[in-house]
């Protein structure tokens, strides 16, 4: 159990102490009287990244090696692929849309397995938020970096946070080997990933419920109706109708009348 704990550490970048080194900073700290102290051997290039991946830590922020590791981060922005990624373009651009996809898609769901410990993709579904399937900072970090070597890309620490399900990833990632031009539909899948993830956890009053579902209901019928629908659709007669209409239109689509 111990020896798995320190591997942990390690994997965060967090080393262990030398006991000669940290029996002579506890003697000082002693000798000074000094309260409130932390002695540690950290691989900033490693901590910092994964600890900060997430939202900024203002206990950390100042120090100098800090500033040094996200700046260092900062700079890899997405740019083009390099020899992995002009591999990997040559492999995509042999196949059809629907197998570039699936092809991509198979490669972040495999590399997200072994970076998790899994023996295969069973527990990686596509849609299924990274989230949820136990990604932590470190490891969504460690994912950016396998991600990395596969495409050749330069990504961010917060790729995993940016794009958050196997399947608003693989978008991201064939917009960026394809030379950055994202289709249309990417950043709105992204965004009813987020969606979903919000409906997911709200805890709301039978009232509140009915607005959203009323709200998504319209969305839907506005994005699935034809273009030449006549004035006065449904978006329009859900604007204009009482409570009692409402309540009773969702009863309707619900089945429940």
């Amino acid at each position: 159990m111990a020896e798995a704990e320190g591997d942990g550490l390690r994997r965060r970048g967090l080393r262990s102490l030398a006991p000669e080194v940290a029996i002579a900073a506890l003697q000082r700290a002693l000798d000074e009287d000094l309260t409130c102290l932390t002695v540690a051997d950290v691989d900033w290039s490693v901590f910092a990244p994964a600890f900060t991946a997430a939202r900024p830590r203002p206990l950390i922020a100042e120090l100098p090696e800090v500033r040094q590791a996200l700046n260092s981060t900062a700079t890899q922005g997405d740019s083009g692929p390099g020899d992995n990624g002009t591999e990997l373009a040559a492999t995509l651009a042999a196949l059809t849309p629907a197998d570039r996809e699936r092809h991509l898609n198979g490669l972040v769901c495999a590399e997200a397995a072994r970076v998790l410990g899994h023996p295969d993709t069973t527990n990686v579904a596509a849609s299924r938020a990274f989230r949820d399937m136990g990604f932590d900072s470190l490891t969504a970090v460690e994912l950016r970096n396998a991600m990395t070597t596969v495409t050749g890309l330069t990504l961010p620490a917060t790729l995993v946070f940016d794009h958050p399900t196997p399947a608003a990833l693989t978008q991201h990632l064939l917009a960026a080997l394809d030379g950055g031009h994202e289709t249309s539909a990417v950043p709105v899948l992204t965004e009813l990933d987020r969606l979903a993830d919000l409906l997911s956890g709200a805890a709301l009053e039978h009232s509140e419920r009915a607005s959203v579902t009323v709200r998504l209901r319209t969305l839907l019928a506005q994005w699935t109706s034809e273009e030449t629908e006549e004035p006065g659709g449904i978006a329009e007669k859900l604007d204009s109708a009482t409570s009692d209409e409402v309540f009773d239109f969702i009863d309707r689509e619900l089945g429940l009348s």
